[in-house]
Formats: structure tokens, C-alpha cells, sequence
């Protein structure tokens, strides 16, 4: 994953007027966490 913009990232960047990289490493920092936690659950089920 890299540090691309999505034509919806820009898009929302504008219409609430949010910096376009304080937005692109908000919404970075949100998905690492959702990967970790989706990480966790799933060494948690195979050593059940």
C-alpha cells in the first residue's frame, strides 16, 4: 500500500476543505489499525 490519492480522498478533502495530507494519514492511521485488529481476532481464532 502506498501513498496514492483516490479520486474520493481529493474529492472529500475539498468539500469539507480538510488538508489533503492531514487527510490521507488520518485515513492511514484508521485502516492500520482496522488491519491489526483483524490480524488480532484472526491469531486469536486459529489458537482456539
Amino acid at each position: 500500500m502506498g501513498n496514492e490519492i483516490c479520486g474520493c480522498q481529493t474529492e472529500v478533502s475539498k468539500k469539507y476543505n480538510i488538508d489533503l495530507d492531514q487527510f490521507r494519514k488520518r485515513y492511514h492511521e484508521h485502516y492500520m489499525n482496522f488491519l491489526i485488529k483483524v490480524l488480532i481476532i484472526q491469531i486469536i481464532y486459529v489458537n482456539c
